[in-house]
């Protein structure tokens, strides 16, 4: 079974109850506060909060793109409004992608499952 970690910034819509659809096995994970790192098997997710109330999410998306654990880790930035220059600097600080806040367990689940389909096709080509 392929094993998705995903390191949340704060709750979710939904709760964050393990989650099993065929192959694929995600496992839901509040990041701490001193930014210690649970133990995560598999692919890596995070879904950063663009505010904190300990610090900035785009600091939290700079320390994990330095970390060699979570360097190659997917991260998506949790935007408050939806503006270019937000955007931009999500991306400048290393997310891969952003989303429409507050995030729910559906929204996230589907970017997650969305991600694995377009793998596994072109895996197949």
């Amino acid at each position: 079974m392929r094993k998705i970690g995903i390191i949340l910034t704060s709750p979710i819509e939904g709760g964050t109850g393990p989650f099993v659809h065929e192959d694929i096995e995600v496992v839901f994970h509040m990041r701490s506060q001193d930014g210690s790192l649970p133990l995560i098997e598999g692919t890596l997710w995070a879904f950063i909060d663009w505010i904190l109330p300990d610090i900035s999410g785009l600091e939290v998306c700079r320390r994990l793109r330095c970390d060699p654990l979570t360097a190659q880790a997917h991260l998506t930035m949790i935007l408050d409004e939806d503006d270019v220059a937000l955007r931009r600097a999500a991306l400048t600080a290393g997310a891969d992608d952003y989303m429409m806040g507050p995030a729910s367990r559906n929204a996230i689940l589907d970017r997650v499952m969305a991600r694995r389909l377009v793998e596994r096709e072109v895996n197949a080509v």
